[in-house]
């Protein structure tokens, strides 16, 4: 899975993501309650965030979701 990331992070990222994040806390509290109601869902937000750059803008495919969540596109 890590050359799959590597190979993923190749693809038009910008120079600096940046390492923090700001949420508010009812943020917190709806993603906790989504993990429990949908584990994917969490995880897939989890991905966004993660994969943000520094204004919060994120392009990335279908394809590309699935093969970071180690899944199949139709899930």
């Amino acid at each position: 899975m890590a050359s799959d990331n590597n190979e993923i992070r190749a693809y038009a990222q910008p120079a600096q993501r940046g390492t923090w994040v700001q949420t508010e806390r009812a943020g917190h509290e709806a993603w906790a309650a989504l993990t429990a109601q949908a584990p994917r869902a969490a995880q897939l937000m989890h991905i966004l965030v993660q994969h943000m750059d520094k204004q919060g803008a994120l392009i990335i495919s279908q394809a590309t979701l699935a093969k970071l969540m180690e899944t199949s596109v139709a899930t």
